[in-house]
């Protein structure tokens, strides 16, 4: 994974590289976590942002940032939000909690 753009690399200085190291058979794995993601949004292409929100009235997407995130959030009841985007890239919404959200 390529991060160009992070709290600490706010200019865009350099990049980051992460390498994703499979966890098989766990649901935190993070090859799988990332296929699922890119699975749910057919729109996401390599060197987009990973996290994309669609675009109203659009065909397109927009990056998802902390303020979108959040603001989407507030717009839905936060808890019945969470279950419903774990559920969309395959993880069981009992497992999944808005403390998860949290940065730090």
């Amino acid at each position: 994974v390529a991060i160009r753009h992070s709290k600490t690399n706010q200019f865009e200085e350099y990049v980051h590289y992460v390498p994703l190291i499979p966890i098989p058979g766990s649901f935190m794995c993070p090859v799988q976590a990332a296929s699922r993601a890119f699975a749910v949004n057919p729109a996401a292409k390599p060197n987009n942002s990973a996290f994309q929100l669609p675009a109203r009235k659009r065909a397109i997407t927009k990056s998802l940032t902390n303020a979108a995130f959040v603001k989407q959030i507030i717009k839905k009841k936060k808890k019945k939000c969470i279950k419903s985007l774990a559920v969309k890239i395959g993880l069981d919404p009992e497992r999944v909690a808005g403390h998860y959200l949290r940065r730090g």
